[in-house]
């Protein structure tokens, strides 16, 4: 702010300069005063520009703050959306970890007797694939049921 009034302030004593060129005409020659009148007018001229080309530059900055600002808020609002998707997908899979490992307690108590005492059975890859299948098929089935209730 303190800027434009200064430049409006060089351009006004600018001015005074050039007329007061133009009254000592009668001491300096005239093509000296013509020469610095348009030097005078030349400076004043580009002094416009200048401010022409500043001032579209800082509308310029001004609207790339602004793109800046609005793309700033749009990622944080995204990454609030996946951050909410991570914690509903980690519930679920904490969810599904947990009905596994009672399907697994289930099957492990069910271990026969051998000789003097309990042996644990190792699982084989296929056995608990069963018991995985078996968990999606009843989980499944439930929720056809309430869909079909709630219909």
């Amino acid at each position: 702010m303190y800027e434009k009034y200064r430049l409006q302030l060089l351009a006004v004593v600018q001015t005074i300069l050039v007329l007061l060129v133009i009254l000592a005409a009668g001491f300096i020659s005239r093509f000296f005063l013509i020469a610095l009148a348009i030097y005078f007018i030349g400076e004043s001229i580009q002094f416009a520009v200048n401010m022409a080309q500043a001032r579209k530059q800082q509308v310029e900055l001004l609207e790339k703050i602004r793109i800046l600002r609005l793309n700033a808020e749009k990622y944080r609002v995204e990454k609030k959306l996946v951050q909410n998707e991570l914690e509903v997908t980690k519930s679920y899979l904490d969810a599904t970890t947990s009905e596994l490992h009672s399907w697994i307690e289930v099957a492990q108590s069910k271990v026969s007797i051998k000789d003097e005492g309990l042996v644990k059975k190792s699982f084989t890859q296929a056995e608990i694939q069963k018991i995985v299948s078996k968990s999606v098929f009843f989980r499944s089935s439930f929720r056809k049921s309430n869909e079909r209730e709630q219909q």
